[in-house]
């Protein structure tokens, strides 16, 4: 008798706990400070600015916003430069496309299944840069 009481118990307990769990799953009910990417990538704040990655396969784009999320043109930004970084491995300088609306590069991090990418870049006089932890598909 008192082990199918603790037992159903217990599983009373277990079943609160996980319900609990998934209670806030994918949705920000206006939580301060969330932002949502424009066009569904991953989005990292810089100074008064916004930076969204879009990745297909090995091709990288990084579309640039103001702190209103209006698109930037990429001649706003100067000293635009990329790394990738594999772990445990030396990092490699990307070429980045400047495109009207975004910059683009392709990069295969061959073996691994992620790396990252780190954006540095100028912005109205000041220097800074955001960083991406990329997932290979």
């Amino acid at each position: 008798m008192k082990r199918s009481l603790f037992t159903k118990t217990g599983l009373l307990v277990l079943m609160g706990l996980s319900g609990a769990a998934f209670a806030g799953e994918g949705h920000d009910h206006g939580v301060p400070g969330a932002v949502a990417a424009p066009k569904g990538g991953e989005i990292k704040a810089g100074p008064g600015s916004y930076f969204e990655l879009l990745k297909s396969g090995n091709v990288l784009k990084i579309y640039v916003y103001d702190d209103k999320l209006k698109p930037l043109s990429t001649s706003a930004l100067n000293k635009v430069e990329a790394t990738a970084k594999i772990p445990r491995g030396a990092a490699e300088k990307l070429t980045l496309k400047a495109n009207a609306d975004h910059f683009e590069t392709n990069y295969d991090p061959k073996k691994n299944h992620r790396f990252e990418l780190v954006l540095k870049f100028s912005l109205n006089g000041k220097d800074d840069f955001v960083t991406y932890n990329v997932e290979k598909n």
